[in-house]
């Protein structure tokens, strides 16, 4: 046989491993200057994990989103020499060491690089993804403080949840939020059904929300139901004397009469499906704010305190599965207040 022939024959397989080109199994964005140096990483080169594909040389190095990855063999990424510079030197099955960034600490693993074609995609269609519901707002943030204002959009996880316009996202699950990308990843790598922690700020505090996310779909179809539903009525009246004076004396409840308190865009929307109503108002004033809600037999069945609340307020009430009937409303800012009956039928 011909020396150049068999040369060629021999050399074939690792000329089509290397023409397949070395594959970590990433997907990755780099950061700037700023994020880095809030992030605490001192090379800004490196390249920040936003997706791992499983059964690739990342997913057996046990690599996870939002790891940092610095280097290969200590030796660090640069302007000039990044990670898709060093993968084009790589020949697949080359063993290599990754260097990276967790929760503040640097790790390494050795690995056996893939090749391009490895691992297994993810199938799940856009419906099927797990949807927050939110969206970003241009808002500047308060100073010292790092995280994504959020716009909530009605009828998904977010609002189901409590979140509201304007809060600001700071982690999900304890991961630092810092901008959209950050918050995209950490919504993406999530199954629908799992429960999502979110970290927000509002009104100088920091607290924590946790419920199920769920999927795109489930978020399209509440709200085509809230659609149908619509045509429940609502009247929201003045609390009577007679009404006050019997709270007082059967129930133990002070209401106030005099509605001094300066409220805007005080609304309902009730979903008779799952025992919900939303309420949502906007109150211009600053001050300590606490609402509360009663049903007609002078059961408590919602309670909260806002601190000192200024803007828009939106929650969604649980009031049980018999919904139509008479409910009391009472929002206090300080010293003024203002009381209101709903009547769903």
């Amino acid at each position: 046989m011909n020396k150049l022939l068999l040369f060629c024959l021999l050399s074939l397989p690792s000329m089509l491993l290397s023409q397949q080109g070395a594959f970590l199994g990433i997907h990755s964005n780099h950061v700037s200057q700023k994020k880095a140096k809030v992030l605490g990483f001192e090379n800004r080169y490196g390249n920040y994990i936003t997706n791992v594909i499983p059964k690739t040389a990342a997913d057996k190095a046990g690599l996870k989103p939002f790891d940092y990855v610095t280097g290969f063999d200590d030796v660090p990424f640069t302007k000039d020499d990044n990670m898709t510079d060093r993968l084009r030197e790589l020949n697949p099955n080359e063993k290599i060491e990754i260097n990276f960034i967790r929760n503040g600490k640097a790790k390494s693993r050795k690995v056996a690089i893939g090749a391009k074609g490895d691992g297994e995609r993810r199938k799940r269609s856009r419906e099927e993804d797990p949807f927050l519901g939110v969206s970003s707002l241009h808002e500047k943030l308060p100073k010292g403080l790092n995280g994504v204002p959020v716009e909530v959009i009605d009828c998904t996880t977010a609002s189901a949840m409590g979140l509201m316009s304007n809060d600001v996202i700071t982690a999900i699950d304890k991961i630092p939020m810092y901008d959209w990308h950050d918050l995209g990843a950490a919504i993406d790598n999530r199954e629908v059904g799992d429960k999502i922690e979110v970290s927000y700020y509002r009104n100088g505090k920091i607290e924590q929300l946790k419920r199920p996310i769920l999927s795109l779909a489930a978020s399209k179809k509440c709200e085509e139901e809230r659609e149908e539903e619509e045509d429940m009525e609502v009247d929201m009246e003045n609390v009577t004397e007679t009404e006050a004076a019997d709270m007082k004396e059967e129930k133990g409840i002070d209401m106030p009469l005099v509605n001094n308190l300066e409220i805007e865009r005080l609304n309902v929307f009730p979903n008779p499906t799952n025992g919900l109503f939303e309420l949502r108002f906007n109150l211009p004033a600053q001050g300590n704010t606490t609402i509360r809600i009663f049903n007609a037999g002078g059961a408590e069945i919602y309670r909260t305190e806002l601190g000192r609340f200024t803007g828009d307020f939106r929650d969604r009430i649980d009031i049980g599965a018999q919904m139509k009937g008479s409910y009391f409303i009472m929002i206090q800012q300080g010293k003024r207040s203002i009381s209101k009956k709903l009547i769903l039928q």
